[in-house]
């Protein structure tokens, strides 16, 4: 059933999740999220990171399914796929993931070299630890998945041109 509706099974879940993920991380660094009056930093930006990995990875491999069923003639006339294709090669992937992850290194590098500074004291904003992380981690994700649809839509390609596939 995946390979026919993947969209369906993942677009939805997915979407949420990384969009709550993402709006969580962004409510924890602008200190809008306070129980008690206090911040509620730490625990709730892990929750944010696990919010926005899990949603990007579920969305990841709903891409991954339709791009399966799309180089397997299981849909053969999907123009929005067709279209993202035009846009998204393997180099746009590439530079995507290594934007995420100069990005999350450099936030990551910075509290490192804050906490060596402190003498190993706790930081005063571990969120932005976990902030980091997510985009260091979303950068890996969409390396390995840039990979695989590009290996995916090769296939495809070779197909619409009267070749075989790989």
């Amino acid at each position: 059933m995946m390979p026919y509706s993947p969209i369906r099974l993942f677009l939805a879940p997915g979407a949420i999740l990384l969009v709550l993920g993402l709006l969580l991380h962004l409510a924890v660094l602008l200190g809008l999220v306070r129980f008690g009056g206090l911040p509620a930093a730490g625990v709730t930006a892990a929750f944010a990171t696990i919010f926005s990995v899990v949603g990007f990875e579920i969305l990841s491999l709903g891409l991954d399914a339709k791009t399966y069923s799309w180089s397997r003639r299981f849909d053969r006339d999907n123009r929005a796929l067709a279209a993202f294709y035009r846009h998204f090669r393997l180099e746009t992937g590439l530079l995507l993931k290594a934007e995420l992850i100069a990005c999350g290194g450099a936030i990551l590098l910075a509290n490192v070299l804050e906490w060596l500074r402190s003498d190993l004291l706790p930081l005063p904003r571990p969120e932005w630890v976990s902030f980091g992380a997510t985009l260091v981690i979303l950068g890996c994700s969409t390396l390995f998945s840039s990979l695989f649809i590009s290996a995916m839509s090769m296939s495809r390609q070779g197909h619409e041109q009267g070749g075989s596939a790989p």
